[in-house]
Order: structure tokens, then C-alpha cells, then sequence
């Protein structure tokens, strides 16, 4: 059997503990979770074969280890992130799904989930769960429409969260951030050019600030 290659993206929560002292899962069920303070790892896997990612959280409870799949997720609050459940009437999210908050401001939220390495889903919605505006992103898309959308999703989000000064110094940190990256990954060759180099002036790494989706308090 062909031995596939995976694509990993690993999460420590070696930062700021937002939830530090009531961190727990609750799972689809109804079954809620009280973990170790500080014990959660996530990482995100995906097959070169498929656009499917699978996410997965470990965790401790007295020290047991423990996991759970994103999608099995109803509600959650460890480390620096924040799980709560959300209904839309769309095309492509016809259920409910898990989405990470990532600030929560005037009545205003930011939620976003990533199922797969094409496309990330991500809404600012209002109090009743209602999308106030579409902020999803096509991972390697960075040309014409979708450039426009990137630049878009930037101004939004100042839009409805600029007050919120660590939040915005983070979005800054994505959109100014010109490291050059190589992509090795076949995958990725695929959209682009083997080893191509990406220097951010398109927002190619408005991404990243989703692919780490902190939950961020404004002060």
C-alpha cells in the first residue's frame, strides 16, 4: 500500500490562557468535558489524495489522555480558543458546524471553520446567528476576484473590530508579514508553481490569521 504523505499543521498552546481555569468540551451529544488547565494540542491533517481536513483536539483529565474530532465538537472553551455551534441556510454548510470565535464586540462576532485545504469559511454574524457579512477565503486563490475579496475581507474586519486594538495588530502582523515561503508540499504545486515564492503582496498570508483562530478579547 502506498505510503501517503500528510500534510500537518500542529497547534501548541504554550501562550495565554484564556480559559485557563474552566476549560471543557462539550461534545455533540451533550456531554461535557472538564479538561486539565493547559493540556490542549490541536492539529490539523490532510491527505495529498484528498482536500478533506480532519482536526483533531488532544487533551488531559487527571492527567488521562484524551481526544476528539472538531466535528463532534457542540461547544468548547480551551487554551486560546473558543468552539460554539452555528446553523446557516447555505449551499456548502447545510448543518450544523463547529466554528472558532475569534472576537466578540458590540453585538458583533467573528466566527470562522476550515473543512478542507481549498476554502475557508468565515462570517462576522450579528446577536441572532445572522451573517452579516461573508468574509470566506479560497486558500490559493490570490488573483483578480478573489484579490478583491481578500481586500475586502481586510477592510471588514477594521469595519466592525478596528477598536479592538490586539486583534487588529494581529491581522497586521498576516497582512504586512512578507517572508518569502516556499511550497514544497505536490499538493500545493498543484495551484501553483513548484517552489514558487510568496512575498504577501497579494494577502496570500490573510490565511494564516484564520488557519490560528484565537479567540481575542477586546479591551
Amino acid at each position: 500500500m502506498k505510503k501517503l504523505k500528510f500534510l500537518i499543521t500542529l497547534f501548541l498552546f504554550f501562550g495565554i490562557q484564556l480559559y485557563s481555569q474552566n476549560e471543557y468540551i462539550i461534545d455533540k451529544k451533550g456531554n461535557k468535558i472538564i479538561i486539565d488547565a493547559g493540556s490542549s494540542q490541536m492539529t490539523s491533517v490532510g491527505s495529498e489524495n484528498t482536500t478533506k481536513l480532519t482536526t483533531t483536539i488532544f487533551y488531559t483529565i487527571n492527567g488521562k489522555k484524551g481526544t476528539i474530532d472538531l466535528l463532534d465538537i457542540k461547544e468548547a472553551s480551551y487554551g486560546s480558543y473558543k468552539v460554539n455551534t452555528f446553523k446557516f441556510d447555505l449551499e456548502y454548510v447545510d448543518k450544523d458546524l463547529p466554528f472558532f470565535t475569534l472576537i466578540e464586540h458590540n453585538g458583533f462576532r467573528l466566527i470562522s471553520l476550515q473543512k478542507s485545504k481549498i476554502n475557508c469559511f468565515s462570517y462576522i454574524i450579528d446577536s441572532n446567528g445572522k451573517i452579516i457579512e461573508d468574509l470566506s477565503l479560497k486558500s490559493y486563490k490570490y488573483k483578480n476576484e478573489e484579490l478583491e475579496n481578500r481586500a475586502r475581507v481586510d477592510s471588514k474586519i477594521r469595519e466592525y473590530f478596528g477598536n479592538c486594538e490586539e486583534l487588529i495588530r494581529r491581522l497586521d502582523r498576516y497582512k504586512y508579514n512578507n517572508s518569502v515561503i516556499t511550497f514544497k508540499s505536490k499538493f500545493v504545486q498543484k495551484m501553483r508553481k513548484p517552489n514558487e515564492v510568496s512575498k504577501n503582496e497579494n494577502y496570500e498570508n490573510l490565511n494564516l490569521f484564520f488557519n490560528n483562530p484565537l479567540f481575542q478579547q477586546c479591551q
